[in-house]
Formats: C-alpha cells, structure tokens, sequence
C-alpha cells in the first residue's frame, strides 16, 4: 500500500512538473525583455527602494511605507538577497515563476472542465493575455502578477472543496494587493451551492488566520492605517468627465490588444444564453470576471497592469467557447493571440518608457545626485521620482519614496490644480517630521520646479515646515532638467543664509546658492 501510494504521488507529480516547466520556459521567451530593460515602470523602482531598506533593517511601515499590502516588498528583498539590489532580474523571475503558476493552475481548471486540450489551450491563452500589454504594464514585476496565482488558486480550491485552503488563498491575494480580495465572489457562491453553512465558515476562517496573523506581526494600528484607513484619497474616483473618459480609454486598450479574446468573450456570453455553457452556464467564471472587473475598477484610474487580473478567467471563458466549437477556431484564436503577445514582448526591447520613466530627465538627476553625495548619505526627492532613488541607490530619507499622494494632496490621474496643505493627511505629515529630523538627507531634489509627473501642481513653498526645513538648512546647489538640487549646509551657523533673502519669484529656488 505504501509502494503503491508513493508510486501514484511520482505518477502525477511528473507530469504537473513537465507542464510546469513548459509553461515557464514559454513564460521567459515571453518576457526575455526583463534581462535587459532596466526599468519598465516606476513601481519597479519604488518596490526595489522599498526593499533595499528592509534589506538593510528597516521596518516596513516605519521606515518605509506605501497604502498597498506587506507581501511583495519581502518578495522583492527575497529575491535581492539571492540576486543583489543593483539589478531587477531577481523580482522579475519571481513574476516570471507566479505567471507560469497562474497558467498551470489554469490549465488544470480547464482540464478539469472541458478536457487535455482545453487544459493547454487556457494555459497559453492565459500567458498570452497577461502579456499582450504595453510594455511597462506587462513586462514589470507588478502586484497584479504575483496576487493571480492566489485568486486563480481560490477558485481551484473552493471548486474541489477545499475550503479551508480556498480561503487562506483569497487571503494571500488580499496581502499581495487589497482587491485580491474580490475573488471571494466566486468562492462564496460555490460555496453557497453546497446549501450548508459550513463551507462558508470554513472559507472564513482559512480567509482570516493569515491576514489576523499578518497584522498582529506588523502591528494591528500599522496594518490598518496602512492597508484600509489610509486608502480613502486614493480610491475617492475623480469627477464624473474624467472618469467617463479613463474608463473609455483604458478599456479600449486593453480591447484592442486583445481583440480575439474579446470577440471570443461576446461569443462566450451568448452561449450562456442560450444554455450552451453546460448545467450552471459557467456562472462561477462569470462571478469571478465581475470580480476582476470590480478589482481593475476601484479608484477609476484603470493602470493598464490592473487588467492583469482578468487574463486567467477570460482564458477559461474562451477556452469554454472554444471548446464548443471546431479546431479551427482555436487555432485561429490561439494564432491571433499569440502573434499579438509575441509582438508585445518583442516591443519590450525597443519601446521608449519616456511617458512613464523620463529616462532622458532622470539620469541626468541621478548623476547629479551621485557627485554629490556618497552612498551612504540620504536622498529626500519632492514629486514622483522612485527612480532617482533607484538608480541613484540612495536611501530616502523618510518612509515616503514619494510625496505628491501621502504628503501633498495631490492624487495620481487626478487633474486637479488645488493642491494645499490641508488637503494633506497630518498624521503623514507628523511621521515625515520625524523621519526628517531623525536623519535629515544630504540632498533635497524639488522637482516641482520642472513639474514633473505633475509635482508642479505641489510646489514645495506651499508646505510651511518642509519649506523651512530646506531655508534654514540647506542651499541651493544646482539646477538639472528645470529641477532643483539643495545641499545640506556643514554646519548652523551659515542656516540663516538662505533665509534672509526675502520673497522669491515663483519658481525660483528657496535658498542661496551654496557658494555664495
């Protein structure tokens, strides 16, 4: 019986091992791009900065904050300690590995459902939809790639009955990232097919332990301010034009890098109509796209990443719809797909990340910033520039890597000129207080001046505490790209220099220039 047993668990094993490893070899073909492309997107370099503070024994939270769940800060200093911090390749191969997870548990869905070869087509439709994005959405270790194998694995779960397990999964993907926690839709509704509570219990239970446990290690007044209380600017959605036209917009990109799967969506529905879909018409996949669409949509500000949650439920969706009708459809489905994923994945080495990135603008700071100081001394930039920190590798001085959501008022995609101090969270500002004076930075980077990635809406003579703080003890050392540069003076006997000078024209630097 033990022979038997043991010779079963190598049977199944090797084939879900050799599916696992096809899966990611055709993961990495599809984001070669990765070993190359420095960064693709901003929240690359402020998960990276984020960590090269944990690394060195910071906090998270305390010495470093951002408003998203604890998981992928940890998963990034995971993959520093193997690789080292001066490189993004390591996070990236852990993306690499969670989307190669995510098609596989797809493909056994799908096997499950429809068949073998359902089960591959789902995998690569899985892997082709998560890749046909532009590059700085698709190619990049985001949050998105490392909550979806927990969703997909939650409905798994919840569709064998393992409940317990379902819900610990929907956890993970709520400590990955907040709206993971949409794929509790589905789950619940398979559970409530049972006509038993227990199962519901069960989900609960396995749904609380890990995120009770997460909060107590934090801390329960950290985790809450962190990951709910202090959401509320950034999920507040913007006025009803604007939202109207983000909504049309995104959407229509991600329509349009997947247009088959679109057209196979639509065709997909009507068959749920028409009572193709077999006895309960697929209502779970359907609950769980409602989700992923509830997840992509909270905010209103529809980053094309956020689309990431959606490729596993519509390659099952399609795969259904597919498998519904001749082979010629799929492999014309599978063709269409493919090409336009492979096309993304060869942009990726070419595209330009200069809407995003500013690579022409930011290396430009970062040598500065590096002449200036030595890796041991303290960066503080005012704006959305985690990339300076990044490349710079200079450690913030505060726990905010950026400033125009946590500090100023100011919200991202947000067009909105009114940007004042009491618009600004105070208990945010008090930590940024203290963090400042606890180790004040070598160097104070404004970019406002320059308004780039709409600092210009904050500038920084509006904050009367930062403002003083860079008056009386830094002076102005140099002005790179329409941005400026501040020094922290030697010693308090030249801080009243630059505060002496009276009135300054907008836009003009607050200080002295150092040698004068």
């Amino acid at each position: 019986m033990q022979r038997v047993g043991r010779a079963t668990m190598v049977k199944v094993g090797l084939p879900v091992a050799r599916n696992f490893g096809l899966l990611l070899l055709l993961t990495v073909a599809l984001h070669a791009a990765a070993f190359s492309v420095d960064v693709f997107n901003p929240d690359e370099a402020f998960l990276g900065t984020q960590a090269r503070v944990l690394q060195d024994g910071g906090s998270l939270y305390e010495d470093t904050a951002d408003r998203k769940a604890p998981i992928v800060p940890f998963l990034y200093t995971g993959a520093f300690a193997v690789t080292g911090d001066d490189t993004l390749v390591g996070p990236r191969v852990l993306a690499m590995l969670a989307l190669a997870l995510t098609a596989l548990l797809t493909l056994i869905e799908a096997r499950a459902r429809w068949g073998a070869r359902a089960g591959w087509c789902a995998a690569m439709l899985c892997l082709f939809v998560a890749t046909a994005f532009l590059p700085g959405d698709g190619q990049a270790a985001n949050f998105e790639l490392f909550m979806v194998p927990a969703t997909v694995a939650a409905v798994v779960l919840a569709r064998r009955a393992r409940w317990t397990a379902s819900g610990a999964a929907a956890a993970f993907a709520v400590l990955v990232k907040q709206t993971g926690g949409t794929i509790l839709l589905p789950v619940a509704y398979l559970a409530l097919r049972t006509r038993t509570r227990r199962p519901l219990v069960l989900i609960g239970a396995g749904f609380a332990a890990p995120i009770l446990a997460t909060a107590l290690l934090i801390g329960f007044d950290e985790y809450l301010r962190w990951n709910v209380f202090g959401n509320g600017g950034f999920a507040e959605p913007p006025p009803i034009g604007q939202a109207v036209q983000t909504f049309f917009e995104q959407w229509g990109i991600w329509a349009g890098f997947g247009a088959p799967v679109v057209l196979m969506l639509v065709l997909a529905w009507r068959d749920r109509r028409r009572g193709l879909a077999g006895p309960d018409r697929d209502g779970d996949l359907w609950l769980w796209f409602l989700s992923a669409v509830l997840g992509v949509s909270v905010g209103w500000r529809f980053y094309g990443h956020y689309f990431l949650q959606l490729a596993p439920v519509s390659a099952l969706l399609v795969t259904g719809a597919v498998a519904r009708r001749t082979e010629r459809v799929r492999t014309l489905v599978l063709a269409s797909t493919g090409a336009i994923a492979v096309g993304c994945a060869l942009a990726a080495f070419i595209a330009d990340p200069a809407d995003i990135i500013r690579p022409a603008v930011t290396d430009d700071v970062t040598r500065a910033v590096r002449a200036h100081s030595d890796p041991s001394d303290r960066l503080f930039i005012w704006g959305l520039a985690p990339e300076v920190y990044w490349r710079a590798d200079r450690q913030p001085a505060t726990r905010f890597v950026t400033t125009l959501s946590f500090l100023a008022g100011v919200q991202p995609t947000r067009d909105d000129a009114r940007a004042f101090p009491e618009r600004a969270n105070k208990e945010n500002w008090a930590d940024f207080r203290a963090d400042f004076d606890a180790h004040p930075p070598r160097l104070v980077l404004d970019t406002s001046p320059a308004d780039l990635k709409d600092a210009g809406l904050a500038p920084m003579r509006r904050y009367p505490s930062l403002r003083a703080r860079v008056e009386n003890d830094y002076c102005f050392l140099l002005e790179v790209r329409g941005m400026h540069l501040y020094e922290r003076r030697p010693g308090k006997a030249a801080a009243a220099v630059g505060s002496t000078d009276g009135p300054r024209k907008p836009g003009a630097p607050l200080t002295a220039a150092c040698d004068s």
